[in-house]
């Protein structure tokens, strides 16, 4: 899929624009994270603007992630959901939301594909990675280290598998490459 595609689909409010090389500020409720060393040919959507299908019962239904980053690289497709969580102790809730929004996924990959021209329907099936990232680890007294070392942790739930992150400053490359315990 071509990343002007997806572009052309989506409201000019559902994008985030940033500066190529720098960071972008990615700011939900209470808390923001800053992805830093952002590639030029990387969309950023807000998801709050996207939404869920309006039909669809509130609830659990409607709880997605904050932000769902596009990139393709060398013949590659990534998709990366990002939830922003102020702590990250036993937040199932925020797993949750990163697995439901999925549908949101595949529908904007088949609206693309409908709006797409003739000659480039191939089917586009992106690396999806899922990202719940934290400002702190529990509400509690947070007795961390001054410079904690920044770890990227895998936890299976569900059927997905979720990268958690402990941190307000995050590395594109690092989002993209996912390996536990970086």
């Amino acid at each position: 899929m071509q990343l002007s595609q997806l572009k052309s689909i989506l409201a000019e409010n559902a994008l985030i624009s940033y500066e190529p090389s720098s960071e972008v500020v990615l700011k939900e409720e209470v808390t923001e994270l800053a992805v830093t060393q952002m590639p030029p040919d990387v969309v950023v959507i807000n998801m709050d603007v996207v939404g869920h299908l309006p039909g669809t019962r509130r609830g659990v239904l409607k709880r997605i992630c904050d932000f769902l980053l596009f990139r393709s690289s060398d013949g590659e497709d990534y998709a990366i959901f990002v939830e922003l969580k102020e702590t990250l102790k036993e937040n199932k809730k925020g797993m949750e939301q990163l697995r439901r929004s999925l549908p949101i996924l595949k529908y904007l990959v088949s609206a693309c594909h409908i709006h797409g021209d003739e000659k480039n329907k191939s089917r586009w099936t992106p690396g999806i990675r899922y990202y719940l990232i934290g400002m702190k680890n529990s509400r509690k007294l947070d007795k961390q280290p001054v410079r904690p070392r920044r770890r990227v942790q895998k936890e299976e739930y569900k059927d997905i598998d979720v990268h958690t992150y402990l941190g307000g400053r995050v590395s594109f490359n690092l989002l993209q490459n996912a390996r536990p315990d970086q």
